[in-house]
């Protein structure tokens, strides 16, 4: 079909048409085309593999992102676990006969979950928040509650040595949740307690809807929640959430993000504008190049259209030498048949010899012009052609020049865009270090913390001390009281206990001043503490977001180091085709050389043909005065005309 087409354009006798068809069939055109559908595609192809790839990247992040916040609040519920179950208070309240009222006042705070359960798994206590308590048995699976005790320490001595609790991802009452669990134990002093009368603190920590919306929120993952079947047909993103034995729980679904597509369309004017000014260069050059082979070629044909003159002139050169040759043949035997009458036929012998140099002089003459007028025609032609050729190479030295130039400015931002690549991989190293110094910070804010919530524990048993002072100063000044009441009693025989009984008094009286002296000051550190509590809560809430966030920049400067190798490769694709335009212009102004050449040719082949021209006509003039002179000497015409003749023929 296509070549039907081209041979109906061919014959419908427009030029234009068929210049450009002829055009498209030259090497010349089909490399340009070439490299322009190879520039297209190559940058289509670049352009979508880094926008799929960039989104999957981002997603992977999304999904890496969520596993690690699900991870940091594995660490939190584990290390609140361990501080509520390694409590000396708890220790004394909660084994043997439970104080109900103390443990609901220390861990029945209103957003709290926990359960506190014994050896066998049965529930000793629970609260949640809204009220209505099931034991644990019946809020978890009997897996998890059975893993639960399979995997508590064997004695008091192996929970203290393993300082944090253990932390298992199952489902309570159908919701993902985070349950931590560590044996309840004393803080120093002998291990009383093992694996079977343990008294176990269980909390957990709800994955729900709330905390996802959060995640949302605070890491920029549109559309967080729990798939629970089908995911809607606007999410199309997930990431499983696994149990201990690598069980799915439930799938985290998002909308998917698309960073590199949201990209693309906010730069998509430049990019049309771009595409736009490829094109409309790609035109001008095809453009340009037609109208130098269409000129070209008109030269050709010029010169080819003098060469047929010069071959028409040698053919009638030929032919006259011919018919000489043939009156030369006709003059020598119309000479034997009458060499008896020399005399009688001398007066025609001159008129024939007259006519001869006549006809020679005007037939070589019209000749000889002619050919000149021919060898004229092919140094204008060539000339002509010299100059057109001259111009078309200046214009292709300019052309090779912007190519040079446009080549060199390529290799400047090409080697901007590696020192680019080389700052970002610097700066994601720095960025990295401050990152893993941000997060051993944030180990060190909980080394604090702990410290504060020991000093705070220390504070709180000199408080039970300084009250427990107190109640032996009353109990003192009773005795005290006692003693001088009996001391009266007894008269003058108790005057004496009556003095013990007064310095008992006094002593009474200033262990209370320094009592209430030491609990004033132990309120005051009491309150330092906890507000220093409080900041270090503050802090290290503080720097585990900032050990996050420095985690998460991380994991951004290895994504951008994937991008640097990525835009290396495109970096490469770019030279290769500046070296390819650069070939393609050396191959057009090797045909300008050889076109040239071809002129020099054709001037050569004039040249020597206005020489051989001269030649004839010098030859043509001399054969021409033999015969005249023949014919002023008419006794040696005879013995004249047939050498004449022959030479004229030769």
């Amino acid at each position: 079909m296509a070549k039907r087409l081209l041979q109906f354009l061919e014959a419908s006798g427009d030029r234009t048409v068929a210049r450009w068809l002829h055009f498209v069939k030259t090497p010349v055109a089909l490399l340009l085309l070439g490299l322009s559908l190879v520039a297209l595609i190559s940058s289509s192809t670049v352009v979508a593999f880094l926008i799929r790839s960039t989104n999957a990247q981002a997603n992977e992040l999304a999904a890496k992102t969520i596993g690690g916040a699900i991870d940091r609040e594995r660490s939190r519920i584990s290390n609140e676990t361990y501080i509520n179950a390694r409590w000396d208070d708890a220790a004394a309240h909660v084994y043997g006969t439970m104080d109900a009222r103390w443990i609901h006042s220390n861990y029945g705070t209103p957003i709290a979950r926990n359960y506190i359960i014994d050896a066998a798994g049965r529930t000793l206590y629970g609260h949640l928040p809204n009220g209505v308590v099931l034991p644990l048995d019946r809020m978890i699976s009997a897996d998890a509650l059975r893993t639960l005790l399979a995997r508590l320490p064997a004695t008091e001595l192996a929970v203290r040595r393993r300082n944090d609790a253990t932390v298992l991802l199952t489902k309570f009452n159908g919701v993902p949740a985070l349950i931590g669990f560590s044996p309840i134990v004393r803080e120093s002093g002998p291990a009383r307690w093992d694996r079977g009368n343990y008294r176990i603190f269980v909390d957990i920590r709800l994955i729900d809807d709330a905390l996802l919306e959060e995640w949302s929120a605070g890491f920029k993952i549109p559309g967080l929640h729990w798939s629970r079947g089908a995911a809607p047909a606007d999410v199309d993103a997930l990431t499983d959430v696994r149990d201990w034995k690598q069980r799915v729980v439930e799938q985290i679904a998002w909308r998917r993000l698309t960073p590199a597509s949201t990209a693309l369309i906010q730069i998509s004017p430049l990019v049309l504008l771009c595409l736009v000014a490829f094109l409309v260069l790609s035109w001008m050059l095809i453009r340009r190049i037609l109208w130098l082979n269409n000129d070209l070629e008109e030269k050709s044909r010029t010169a080819e259209q003098a060469a047929r003159k010069e071959q028409l002139a040698r053919v009638a050169a030929e032919q006259a030498l011919t018919d000489l040759h043939r009156a030369q043949i006709e003059g020598g035997r119309e000479t034997r048949r009458r060499e008896d009458a020399e005399v009688r036929h001398r007066a025609e012998m001159v008129a024939a010899s007259c006519a001869v140099a006549d006809r020679l002089q005007q037939t070589i003459g019209s000749l000889i012009g002619d050919l000149q007028l021919s060898a004229n025609d092919l140094d204008v032609s060539a000339d002509h052609t010299l100059a057109t050729i001259v111009d078309q190479q200046r214009q292709a030295a300019t052309a090779r020049t912007v190519a040079v130039n446009t080549n060199t400015t390529t290799n400047d931002i090409l080697d901007t865009l590696r020192l680019v690549a080389v700052s970002v991989d610097r700066i994601g190293s720095k960025a990295k270090s401050s990152a893993e110094l941000m997060i051993e910070a944030a180990h060190h804010s909980a080394t604090a913390q702990n410290a504060n919530d020991t000093l705070k524990c220390s504070v709180a048993a000199i408080q039970d001390a300084s009250r427990h002072i107190q109640g032996i100063h009353h109990a003192t000044k009773l005795l005290a009281l006692n003693a001088s009441i009996e001391a009266a009693r007894a008269g003058e025989a108790g005057r004496g206990f009556n003095v013990v009984a007064q310095e008992i008094r006094s002593f009474s009286l200033e262990a209370d001043i320094k009592t209430r002296s030491i609990a004033e000051r132990v309120d005051d550190i009491s309150a330092a503490t906890g507000t220093a509590v409080a900041v270090g809560v503050a802090l290290g809430d503080a720097l585990s977001s900032m050990a996050q966030a420095a985690q998460e920049t991380i994991d951004t400067t290895e994504q951008q180091h994937h991008v640097n190798a990525q835009l290396r490769a495109a970096i490469l694709s770019i030279e290769s085709s500046t070296r390819t335009a650069h070939d393609a212009l050396e191959a057009l102004s090797g045909m300008f050389d050889e076109t040239s050449r071809t002129a020099q040719r054709t001037r050569t082949i004039s040249s020597d043909m206005r020489a051989r021209t001269k030649g004839l006509q010098f030859e043509c003039d001399r054969m021409v005065a033999m015969l005249r002179d023949t014919a002023r000497s008419p006794g040696t015409a005879t013995a004249v005309a047939s050498p004449v003749l022959d030479a004229v023929a030769g």
